[in-house]
């Protein structure tokens, strides 16, 4: 008989599509200064320049600090600025500052760095230094030997803990560093969903082969939705 060719769009709903990110919120002691490091070292455009916040209910900044803040905090300096991705960095400098320089302490919750991406890892990092800020280890390789992925842990001029990376997070880990055996479950638990969804479409369709490709699409209501394009071949 002829062979007939039929393609099929299965839809799954999946967990929720991940929230992008909009911006971070940095303190420092000085926020001139950090405008200046920020823009010249990093590179990280100026989208608005240091300017004051006073404590004012009778303005929408005002009262969004107040809510933010709590009361007594009468007045401190905001800046905003962007990554090359459109992340979007917002420093504070408050006019109450803790005495003693930035204490690192990652055992304690909460976030205590941050990480920026560049091929010139080893150049960059001399930017940091000469401008006053320090390299709290060597630069390490993931793979060495292997692959030229490599990481530095560095401070800001103003104690906040800074990581560089050469590469993208996700070709770091996307590659399994120091998760081998996980990625093996993973991937065997993939094949053998593979399999039990091949076995239910040559029982749904009499078919005698099957061949399918896999995407995950954004949606406008934030769902991921799972597309398969099924190639069935009657038998």
């Amino acid at each position: 008989g002829i062979n007939a060719e039929y393609m099929g769009l299965f839809l799954f709903m999946e967990t929720p599509f991940p929230r992008a990110f909009s911006h971070v919120g940095i303190t420092v002691p000085d926020i001139e200064k950090a405008f200046k490091f920020y823009t010249e070292v990093l590179g990280w455009y100026p989208i608005m320049a240091p300017a004051l916040v006073k404590e004012d209910p009778t303005t929408a900044i005002g009262q969004m600090c107040i809510d933010v803040f709590g009361k007594g905090f009468e007045e401190f300096k905001i800046c905003h600025l962007s990554t090359s991705d459109k992340i979007g960095v917002e420093m504070f400098e408050f006019p109450k500052k803790p005495k003693g320089s930035h204490v690192f302490d990652p055992f304690k919750t909460g976030i205590f760095h941050f990480c920026v991406q560049d091929p010139d890892v080893e150049g960059l990092v001399k930017k940091i230094i000469a401008a006053g800020g320090k390299q709290r280890m060597p630069i390490r390789y993931y793979y060495p030997g292997e692959k030229p992925y490599r990481m530095v842990y560095m401070e800001d001029p103003f104690g906040n803990i800074m990581e560089v990376y050469s590469h993208s997070y996700e070709l770091t880990y996307s590659s399994g560093a120091y998760q081998h055996e996980a990625k093996k479950k993973e991937q065997n638990l993939f094949n053998e969903a593979n399999q039990d969804f091949t076995l239910h479409i040559h029982a749904a369709f009499s078919i005698q082969t099957v061949s399918y490709t896999h995407l995950t699409l954004p949606t406008s209501d934030l769902v991921q939705i799972s597309v398969v394009a099924v190639s069935l071949k009657k038998k």
